[in-house]
């Protein structure tokens, strides 16, 4: 199956360009670790939930007064934030936004490491494919059907 690869990524929102993966794949790259290592930490998320109201804002923006003076623990595990608030009074209300920030926390960053992981897959079948194929006609590269078929179940994975 001779297949347009520009249309294949089109198709998915990436591009019209192989050459512009491969050649862009280190930069994305390094913008994905960096992102991915903010959000590794606790508490940078946390903190960046203070312009959100409520209960949950309450809790970042107080956690993030206490880390300014020395008194929010640097990491821990949930139970352990949750001992630590407990320890200052915390009510059942701020204990739940701290469950409800951790556990979006936990889902956004298994989100994240999957989106990495896919985008590597894809640039290693693309990379692949590209060193066994040439330019058919001026008009793009053909493409076969089990690679056409890998590279469209990972883009599909990704755009979960």
């Amino acid at each position: 199956m001779a297949v347009r690869t520009d249309q294949i990524l089109n198709s998915y929102g990436l591009g019209t360009c192989l050459e512009d993966i491969a050649k862009h794949r280190v930069f994305k790259r390094q913008i994905w670790v960096i992102g991915l290592m903010r959000y590794t930490n606790f508490n940078m998320w946390l903190f960046d939930q203070r312009k959100i109201g409520g209960s949950r804002g309450d809790l970042a923006l107080s956690a993030y007064k206490e880390y300014e003076k020395g008194e929010w623990p640097e990491k821990g595990t949930m139970q352990h934030y949750i001992d630590h608030l407990r320890k200052n009074g915390a009510d059942d209300v701020v204990l739940k936004a701290l469950e409800d920030v951790w556990l979006e926390y936990v889902d956004n960053l298994t989100k994240n490491i999957a989106q990495i992981l896919l985008f590597d897959e894809i640039y290693a079948v693309v990379v692949a494919w590209l060193d066994s194929t040439e330019l058919v006609d001026d008009s793009g590269y053909s493409m076969d059907d089990n690679t056409f078929s890998l590279l469209k179940r990972l883009m599909q994975k990704l755009n979960k």
